[in-house]
């Protein structure tokens, strides 16, 4: 097994050259995994920075993350009033795009190999097959999935004062408890402590309002431990696109994921494999033959007439150029005259 050195807690195995060696992989993967164990997989057609949602790639998302959620519930409602919690939401949502806390994966390993092929303008990069062991898939309707899901709707800084714990914590009390051999226990101070208490008022009563079972005693004593990570979700199969992609997520908590490359997810194990650039083209050509294309994967009408007219578009023809001679004053005059004696 080599280093990785993209993505820490990320296993790099190796190069795909082949669709046979793509198909090996899978065999071995799963004949390699605990019985109680779920495999899912993720494709990206180039590498990125980190295995994060997109919600965290950019500071304005992060700081406006529950004005964004909040915006599209104002003026969206009528397109969201059927979903029964705030993670059904955040689905639909990701679904046209907007940012969230939520990671795409799939229980199709051939599906994430579409992901890791697709656009032109990436041929030139190898792609990124990601192969992940979940020793627990979370159901949708899961508590701690609510808890999760309902951190989109409590501001910055109730989320930064009163749920995160600064990412270099943890490994800042390893250090200290290495350098002198005892645990370090943490204080909060009074103000702090407040804060947390806020914060998690607040996030019980969002979660309340779409639960009928009373809190989850467990969850809301060990509000800091369980929120900082991330957890496997299955997908509720309530519109065509998960449904044809055999569609999970990754939902990811409160920690401040941009300081580290670590993926943080719990119960979660990761392997990397690239899929080399030279064979895209023949991989998609494979998936084709299975019926893995554009329009099966996104089977909304647009994609399915894009499809369509790809199919039967020829090579655009060039157009017909015409020579026009530089237009004289003189040329214009004659036609002045005229046009004044038939105006006398």
């Amino acid at each position: 097994m080599k280093n990785n050195e993209k993505y820490k807690n990320i296993q790099f195995v190796g190069e795909i050259g082949t669709f046979k060696e793509f198909q090996d992989v899978i065999k071995k993967e799963n004949c390699s995994k605990k019985s109680n164990s779920t495999l899912l997989f993720r494709g990206q057609n180039k590498h990125y920075n980190e295995l994060i949602p997109s919600l965290f790639r950019d500071d304005g998302y992060i700081q406006n993350e529950s004005n964004m959620v909040r915006d599209a519930f104002s003026k969206y409602a009528y397109f969201l009033e059927e979903d029964k919690t705030t993670f059904d939401s955040l689905v639909k949502l990701q679904h046209y795009g907007l940012p969230t806390r939520l990671l795409d994966i799939t229980l199709n390993p051939y599906v994430a190999l579409y992901f890791a092929c697709i656009e032109e303008k990436h041929k030139d990069n190898n792609g990124e097959f990601f192969v992940i062991n979940a020793s627990k898939v979370f159901s949708p309707d899961d508590y701690l999935v609510s808890m999760y899901a309902n951190l989109a709707m409590l501001n910055t800084d109730m989320k930064e004062k009163g749920l995160i714990v600064p990412a270099m914590g943890e490994e800042l009390t390893e250090k200290l408890n290495d350098e002198f051999n005892s645990k370090m226990e943490y204080k909060m101070r009074e103000d702090e402590k407040k804060k947390q208490e806020e914060a998690v008022k607040d996030l019980m009563s969002l979660i309340n309002k779409e639960r009928s079972s009373c809190s989850n005693s467990y969850y809301v004593k060990n509000i800091n431990k369980d929120l900082n990570g991330g957890i496997c979700v299955s997908a509720k199969i309530n519109n065509p696109r998960i449904k044809a992609q055999s569609g999970g997520f990754l939902l990811f908590g409160a920690r401040d994921y941009r300081s580290s490359k670590e993926h943080k997810c719990r119960r979660v194990d990761i392997k990397l494999y690239e899929i080399k650039n030279t064979v895209k083209e023949t991989m998609l050509e494979e998936l084709g033959s299975m019926n893995i294309t554009k329009s099966t994967l996104f089977p909304e009408m647009q994609e399915l007439i894009e499809e369509i007219k790809l199919k039967y578009k020829t090579e655009p023809l060039q157009p017909k150029v015409t020579s026009y001679r530089k237009v004289q004053m003189d040329d214009i005059m004659p036609i002045k005259n005229k046009t004044e004696q038939h105006v006398s």
